[in-house]
């Protein structure tokens, strides 16, 4: 009896851990997958139209933003909203691909938009369509 309990209790635990896994993999996407045009000017408007890239040690890329990226990508369940787009030029957006930030790249990118996004602009970066 006491085998036949335990073999029960790893089979609900596998089934338990294929769910999170199964959850995790196929995260659930916006709708709306790319930026309206509408959208993709006001991100190109608010960065004074200029690539927000920014290497580590080094300056803002001062080439004129071509392609509106999600901050956190699309494909990882990321929001098409306003707070998670941003303004980069190509063989950035390029480069950065479906990689997902961490939180220090968040935190410099909001750092410095407060320089240059109009005033009143919202820097928060938040990937979700949630409020807060």
């Amino acid at each position: 009896m006491t085998q036949v309990a335990v073999t029960l209790g790893a089979l609900l635990t596998l089934a338990v851990l294929a769910q999170v896994v199964r959850t995790r993999a196929h995260p659930v996407l916006d709708p709306q997958r790319a930026f309206t045009q509408q959208q993709r000017l006001a991100v190109f408007a608010r960065a004074g139209n200029q690539c927000e890239h920014k290497a580590l040690f080094g300056r803002r890329c001062t080439t004129q933003a071509a392609q509106c990226d999600h901050i956190y990508p699309w494909s990882r369940g990321g929001a098409t909203a306003m707070s998670n787009g941003q303004a980069l030029c190509g063989p950035h957006n390029n480069r950065k691909s479906a990689w997902v930030p961490t939180r220090f790249y968040i935190w410099r990118l909001e750092r410095r938009r407060c320089s240059y996004f109009p005033a009143g602009e919202d820097v928060k970066v938040r990937w979700t369509n949630q409020p807060g």
